[in-house]
């Protein structure tokens, strides 16, 4: 995708079903009483300076000449660098992960190999929503979606368990392009196409679910376009889930929440209390084991990392949020906000600012708990097993029982 398309992926759901954040999901500044980086993240990669007014295409060409000239290893050394060195391409890393995984899958196309690697995972794993997005919307091949899949999964499951589900995420993303003008005016057949292919690709429940997150993803994207006739979508982001079949219920609700954002102008306690007003089914629970608002307050809340967690104050600020929601919500607010250091935290080394977090004084023992447990419990996700074991002796000895190994 060429820059001047950038503009809208950036403001693209950086958001998607916190089931999959779950198993996809720390700038090193600031707190870091537990941890140091490892040695093996470092990279000898330099970038140059990008003019004000010219960043997004800039940094895009950064990224695909690093790509071209040393596969996606060196690109995506590009990409922590410039985390590292602009705090507005942190903000958005996911979004430039999703450009890499387009460019990435037009090289795979023409024939050349693709050297995937565990850093794929950088920045939420958005390689591979860009990549099967492009691989579906090119050659529309299910059968070769399912077999990268596999692949991916073959590959990298003994380093990272989160590669293979990123990538079914990615596919519902594909299968929802606003191609067909007969569907325009109804989002529900817009999206029925994907959704069967969703039921058709996966061979387990649990791929399904994953498919469709990335299916309601993309249909509240195309809803800021009103050639399609589906801004109602926009005025009440929950219309199309309170109905939907109950495995696609929570990835509705949580692939809505930037509509929700937007109504509340940006501001968490208003997106909240709409999430409270408006969502039903709220006491159902998820393929997860949570409940639908669980899951759903979880995704409001995962975006607060996005441009907080460089701030000070940070961790006040977020916890007088968890503090305001009732109190049915306040551990899940907390989790949310843990999961979101997972995505905007500092490619490779984003545990040290998220056990930062667990640990700052602000969180009562119960949310200092809960916000330990929800990450020790998902390491796999991101890290190797050699990684895990460090990371694990390293947190208090009191919560090293919610560690995987």
């Amino acid at each position: 995708m060429h820059a001047r398309m950038l503009v809208m992926t950036l403001y693209r759901k950086s958001f998607i079903g916190i089931g999959t954040l779950f198993l996809l999901a720390a700038l090193v500044y600031g707190y870091s009483v537990f941890f140091t980086v490892r040695e093996s993240d470092e990279t000898s990669v330099t970038v140059g300076a990008c003019a004000p007014g010219q960043k997004i295409s800039c940094w895009l060409e950064e990224i695909t000449q690093a790509l071209d000239a040393g596969g996606l290893a060196a690109a995506f050394d590009t990409v922590a660098v410039l985390y590292e060195s602009d705090s507005a391409f942190a903000a958005d890393c996911h979004s430039f992960t999703h450009e890499l995984g387009e460019a990435a899958y037009e090289k795979f196309s023409r024939g050349d190999e693709l050297d995937i690697t565990t850093k794929t995972s950088y920045c939420g794993y958005g390689f591979y929503h860009g990549f099967m997005e492009t691989l579906l919307q090119t050659s529309g091949d299910i059968a070769e979606a399912r077999q990268f899949c596999a692949y991916v999964d073959a590959k990298l499951s003994r380093e990272r368990s989160g590669a293979a589900t990123a990538c079914y995420h990615g596919m519902g993303h594909g299968t929802v392009d606003g191609s067909d003008p007969r569907t325009w005016g109804s989002a529900e057949k817009m999206i029925a196409p994907g959704i069967e292919i969703c039921k058709r690709v996966a061979e387990t429940e649990f791929q399904e679910y994953l498919c469709a997150t990335g299916v309601f993803n993309s249909i509240e994207v195309l809803a800021r376009d009103k050639k399609y006739g589906i801004s109602n979508l926009l005025e009440d982001p929950f219309q199309l889930c309170h109905n939907q079949p109950a495995l696609y219920r929570e990835p509705c609700y949580t692939n809505m929440i930037p509509a929700v954002f937007a109504l509340a102008g940006g501001n968490f306690s208003k997106a909240a209390q709409y999430v409270e007003d408006n969502i039903q089914h709220a006491d159902d629970f998820t393929i997860d084991g949570y409940t639908i608002r669980e899951m759903v307050v979880l995704s409001v809340f995962h975006e607060f990392a996005r441009g907080n967690i460089d701030t000070v104050d940070y961790a006040e600020r977020g916890m007088a949020l968890c503090r305001s929601v009732p109190e049915h919500s306040r551990l899940a607010c907390v989790e949310g906000i843990a999961d979101g250091h997972m995505k905007y935290g500092k490619p490779g080394a984003e545990y040290i600012k998220v056990f930062s977090f667990c640990a700052d004084d602000e969180l009562r023992a119960d949310e200092k708990n809960i916000c330990y447990k929800h990450i020790l419990t998902r390491l796999s996700i991101w890290y190797s097993k050699d990684e895990q074991k460090d990371i694990c002796n390293r947190v208090p000895m009191i919560y090293q029982k919610y560690c995987p190994l």
